[in-house]
């Protein structure tokens, strides 16, 4: 916005020269005079007194956005400020994924008592993994409290304050939710960090259902993290005097129960389907309770396998159909029409030594319970998918195992010889 006369915004000006011209105006005689004379005047005067900010380079509103593939669960490390420049979001190059766990390394700290300690002028350091929560990719929709209070660290998060009316957009940077039990006004409340910057806190009622999943997490040695969409600009108030930093951060969260697994991927080599939509799983209730100890809140996820059998009917060919399992354990299974296509990417699989891994969406009771396969058919992955096993980091130390307990990586007669015998389809 630029200054004008008294520090008053243009429209202010103009409308107190047209109140004065029409009441000049109505003098006898000298009037039209008068106005015409005040109007020159005020012109003159309007355009010697502009005082136009500084040109700087760059467009005025800059928008940033990064296109990164939907292979499910990734880890999304920040990328710190420049001091003399603006920060980019991150690229995809930069972006470390669980799914490349191998590839980069990437494990899991050993569980502190404390994640997260202040630096100073609103800093956090962590040194925890980012953990990317399952769902970082969709829309950022969560509102983020407090980010007006914490103007000037969002600035230094990404690294560049707006000039006046200037409108700053980021679609896509890496946010930490951090629990903080230690809050004197809220005990359940949830830190919001960007590029270490503490920038505001979920909203009170949000931060009471989010604290106790994101708790888990962070005792698990990982620093739970999402996709945040950032705008911020600075306006003058209304009599053009004092300029405020204005902001808004939402973030991409889904359901308290969805945000991780409850359970650890196979010990066994494998490659994670990319999340995908659902495909519903028969014959869930003849195994509820194994499902049963997978539930949390009615709606929770896992990460299961599926493994091809093939049906035993008296009086007809035998059909290759999907068994679906979780911890080597029988949950279900697909119809062999449905199937045919995941078949390819079990048997291509298969071929490298690996079982194919699946995310699952698991609803419902101790009763009745229902699970849905979210994973891309053989014909809809990606190329890159090929390239290299996707993985996620595990969360939960593995249990001791057992010469009873089936194994992914065990020979597939050996599985079958663990599977339980259910009526299959009479097709």
């Amino acid at each position: 916005m630029k200054r004008y006369p008294l520090g008053m915004p243009a429209w202010v000006y103009w409308v107190i020269v047209t109140l004065a011209a029409i009441l000049i105006g109505s003098i006898p005689a000298v009037g039209p005079w008068l106005v015409i004379a005040g109007l020159i005047a005020a012109f003159v005067y309007f355009y010697a007194s502009v005082k136009p900010e500084p040109k700087r380079s760059g467009e005025e509103r800059r928008s940033r956005s990064e296109q990164v593939p939907h292979n499910g669960n990734q880890v999304i490390p920040p990328r710190p400020p420049a001091p003399t420049q603006s920060a980019p979001a991150p690229s995809a190059r930069e972006i470390v994924t669980p799914e490349r766990e191998e590839a980069s390394a990437v494990t899991p700290a050993a569980p502190t008592a404390r994640r997260a300690t202040r630096a100073g002028r609103g800093q956090v350091s962590t040194s925890a993994t980012k953990y990317a929560l399952v769902g970082w990719d969709s829309w950022p929709s969560v509102e983020v409290a407090g980010e007006f209070a914490r103007i000037d660290a969002l600035w230094r998060a990404i690294g560049q304050r707006p000039r006046i009316d200037e409108e700053i957009v980021i679609d896509a940077i890496a946010a930490e939710l951090l629990p903080e039990p230690t809050n004197p006004h809220d005990s359940n409340a949830v830190m919001v960090i960007i590029n270490g910057q503490h920038v505001g806190y979920l909203e009170r009622e949000q931060a009471a259902e989010y604290h106790a999943p994101l708790a888990d997490l962070v005792a698990a040695g990982v620093s739970p993290s999402t996709r945040a969409r950032i705008w911020t600009t600075q306006r003058r108030d209304w009599d053009g005097s004092k300029a405020k930093g204005r902001a808004r951060i939402t973030l991409a969260l889904n359901a308290p129960g969805m945000l991780a697994p409850t359970n650890n991927p196979p010990e066994a080599p494998y490659s994670l389907l990319p999340w995908a939509r659902a495909v519903q799983v028969s014959g869930e209730e003849n195994h509820l309770d194994v499902i049963g100890e997978h539930l949390q809140n009615g709606e929770s996820l896992a990460i299961g396998t599926i493994v091809e059998e093939r049906t035993s009917p008296a009086r007809a060919e035998p059909k290759a159909y999907i068994e679906v399992r979780i911890d080597g354990e029988r949950v279900g299974q697909m119809t062999p029409s449905m199937s045919e296509n995941f078949l390819p990417a079990v048997r291509h699989l298969a071929e490298q030594g690996q079982v194919a891994a699946v995310w699952l969406k698991i609803k419902g009771s101790m009763i009745a319970a229902q699970i849905t396969v979210q994973a891309q058919k053989a014909h809809e992955l990606p190329d890159n998918w090929f390239e290299r096993p996707a993985t996620i980091p595990p969360l939960r130390p593995r249990p001791a195992r057992s010469e009873n307990t089936p194994d992914a990586a065990a020979d597939v007669g050996e599985i079958r010889a663990h599977a339980r015998n259910e009526p299959m389809w009479d097709e």
